[in-house]
């Protein structure tokens, strides 16, 4: 959580936060003058006082949904602004004339499954024509019979563990839910064993046209499982993406650039990529944020800068408008 107070910096790093992701941003504060980046660490339910701390300015929020709305209502007490980037349930849709080669597979299978699912701008649902069904599905089974899960510092491993058990725990669910409905689940990998037995690791899904009111599809898994859905026509393909609470990201894959153009005009999200998808895809020249309960405000490009800054007007008389303006 970044914060900013007249020309001081705030970043609260949640506890559940990778310890080398703290020590980064120690070191970048250490580099800094005294004052401008202060590291605090604590519970979400002690950070009220520093939201609604009259000082601070704005608050800068990435997380989940839920959190959103808690930064938000402690933030009105102050009327404190903010900017929420917050989950999302982000459509990768593959037109029937989509470029389905190993590049394109290789970008797609890391958009769904790089940081094991857990990145908020990944793909979670992949809308794909009905034509190219059977050659997108061999295409990520052919990457996924290769995944290799474990702890993710040694070399070889492909796909760590689930950054906590809760978390585990509902991707679980939801692949449980989609196996009890009848769906065609599919689980690729082998679960590691010896010390690491029982830790947050899943075998990574997919889920072939399952039914739509399933939890793989309507909510963010936010884990190493995607629901992959045919269509027919782009209407349907547009009208099935847009179907959901979030609007964070998306893509549209075609060899058609009038086809992308015209199709993620459409999508009702923040960033629409095309032929690619995820975190390490984004162009920081461009403005990134969310639709809908995927948040609202803008990071990067110039909106980013001025969502931190507020515009004043100053006025001075003008005898010439001033006699207009006269009654």
């Amino acid at each position: 959580h970044a914060l900013l107070a007249g020309n001081t910096a705030i970043v609260k790093v949640p506890p559940t936060t990778p310890l080398a992701t703290a020590r980064v941003v120690q070191r970048v504060a250490e580099k800094l003058p005294a004052g401008v980046l202060n590291v605090i660490s604590g519970k979400d339910e002690n950070m009220a006082g520093l939201i609604q701390n009259p000082d601070v300015a704005k608050v800068c929020f990435t997380g989940s949904v839920n959190g959103g709305k808690r930064i938000m209502e402690m933030a009105s007490k102050t009327l404190t602004r903010v900017t929420l980037e917050l989950g999302g349930n982000d459509p990768a849709v593959f037109l029937e004339d989509a470029i389905i080669d190993d590049a394109h597979l290789d970008r797609l299978y890391a958009a769904i499954f790089d940081t094991t699912g857990q990145i908020c701008m990944n793909a979670k649902r992949v809308f794909v024509h009905r034509s190219r069904l059977d050659e997108l599905v061999a295409g990520l089974e052919a990457r996924l019979n290769k995944a290799v899960i474990g702890y993710g510092l040694d070399e070889g491993t492909t796909m760590g563990p689930l950054h906590q058990g809760a978390q585990k725990a509902f991707v679980e669910d939801i692949i449980r839910e989609a196996k009890d409905s009848g769906a065609d689940v599919r689980e690729y990998g082998e679960l590691p064993g010896g010390d690491l037995a029982g830790g947050n690791f899943l075998r990574p899904a997919i889920v072939i046209d399952p039914d739509p009111s399933l939890r793989v599809v309507t909510q963010e898994q936010f884990g190493p499982v995607i629901p992959i859905i045919p269509f027919d026509t782009e209407e349907e393909a547009v009208r099935l993406a847009n179907d959901t609470w979030g609007g964070l990201c998306g893509s549209v894959w075609t060899a058609d650039p009038e086809a992308a153009q015209r199709v993620g005009s459409q999508l009702v999200c923040g960033y629409v990529w095309v032929n690619d998808h995820g975190a390490t895809r984004l162009d920081l020249r461009a403005p990134f944020g969310g639709m809908k309960q995927s948040g609202f405000g803008r990071e990067q490009g110039i909106e980013g800068v001025r969502a931190f800054q507020d515009t004043r007007s100053i006025a001075t008389i003008d005898p010439e408008a001033l006699a207009a303006m006269a009654h």
